[in-house]
């Protein structure tokens, strides 16, 4: 199965796998399918983005990808992923398996971020602005 496009691009988004692999060694596929969430899930996730719309903090909804299957062995890892809407994200206790997706260096600043960077995959190089909490967190989860 082939990578669908975003239906704001015409190009597939790329794919960022936290684990062993080299790039030429993750695969993805993408559902036609958009993930239909329960009513209870729905209305959860327009009130969080209500939530944020009203403390005045960047409200905008989009599009995520959501895990539907994977498989690894030594030769790379194979993901299925399935487009989700963005919100579901904010929806406490179940982010319907989502999983961090877009384009690369297509990020726009908004009103809460002016400006972004790439940060290096090795967590021993991020730059000082990371702080201390950061790093340490990002080494826990990756244990």
């Amino acid at each position: 199965m082939s990578a669908q496009p975003d239906p704001v691009s015409s190009e597939p988004p790329e794919v960022l796998a936290r684990g062993p692999w080299r790039l030429d060694q993750v695969k993805a596929s993408w559902r036609t399918e958009e993930f239909e969430p329960s009513a209870k899930h729905t209305q959860a996730a327009d009130a969080a983005i209500d939530g944020l719309r009203e403390r005045g903090s960047p409200s905008h909804d989009g599009v995520a990808a959501r895990l539907v299957d994977f498989r690894a062995d030594a030769d790379g890892i194979a993901i299925e992923l399935q487009p989700l809407r963005w919100a579901l994200r904010l929806v406490a206790g179940d982010a319907s398996r989502s999983i961090a997706a877009g384009e690369e260096d297509k990020v726009t600043p908004d009103e809460e971020h002016d400006e972004f960077a790439w940060w290096p995959r090795e967590i021993d190089d991020w730059p000082p602005e990371a702080g201390e909490a950061l790093p340490r967190m990002a080494r826990w989860l990756g244990e």
